[in-house]
């Protein structure tokens, strides 16, 4: 593989090794070498720019998403879906493949809402690689297990993840109330009216 988990080679299925052909160790190493050799500066050049490593991710992450719409493996997600769920099944597909049958059973769970099933044989698929069971595909449908059910089990109300928006915090009040209006303005009259009323003189003391 090459950038965030793109296969390039697996027998019988997918032979990209020309197209990545700068990127792959054995070019790379070699690459290494021959600047070593060379007494020259070790350059980075022979490594995927970061820019295009993003670019690729974002393009498998779509191709193995597709459940999230019509598609000609008719897998697809027809029920209401949390967003741990959806960001647990996009691990899982991305690992093994969106179209192959362990992906395939864990969408007929979810389609029957069926989620706590969903998410406890989740544990369990896919993690053997050649016929060995591999500790780390253990590990990792352990952790898409758990983000699976980390908002809760039951159905969701809205039918897509949603991201909750963000709370308005309540405008401070600048001006007075009604009532309170009424009073001040009756106060500040008075206030003014007691100005203009000519002062008595007091009277000489007897």
């Amino acid at each position: 593989t090459i950038g965030v988990g793109h296969l390039v080679y697996k027998e019988g299925e997918v032979d990209d090794r020309k197209k990545y052909e700068k990127y792959l160790m054995k070019n790379i190493v070699k690459e290494y070498d021959d600047d070593l050799k060379a007494n020259s500066r070790v350059t980075l050049d022979f490594f995927m720019p970061h820019e295009e490593v993003m670019e690729l991710f974002r393009s498998d992450v779509d191709a193995h998403t597709k459940w999230k719409d019509e598609n000609d493996h008719n897998v697809v997600i027809e029920v209401p879906i949390t967003q741990g769920m959806f960001d647990a099944l996009t691990s899982f597909s991305f690992n093994a493949g969106w179209e192959k049958r362990p992906t395939k059973s864990l969408i007929r769970l979810i389609n029957k809402k069926k989620y706590e099933s969903a998410g406890k044989v989740m544990k369990n698929l896919a993690v053997t690689s050649g016929g060995e069971r591999l500790d780390a595909l253990v590990t990792r449908r352990k952790h898409e297990s758990e983000l699976f059910a980390k908002e809760g089990l039951r159905p969701p109300k809205s039918p897509r993840p949603t991201l909750k928006p963000p709370q308005q915090k309540k405008k401070k009040k600048l001006y007075l109330q009604v009532p309170q209006l009424k009073n001040q303005v009756k106060k500040t009259l008075t206030q003014v009216e007691s100005l203009k009323r000519p002062r008595v003189p007091n009277s000489p003391a007897i």
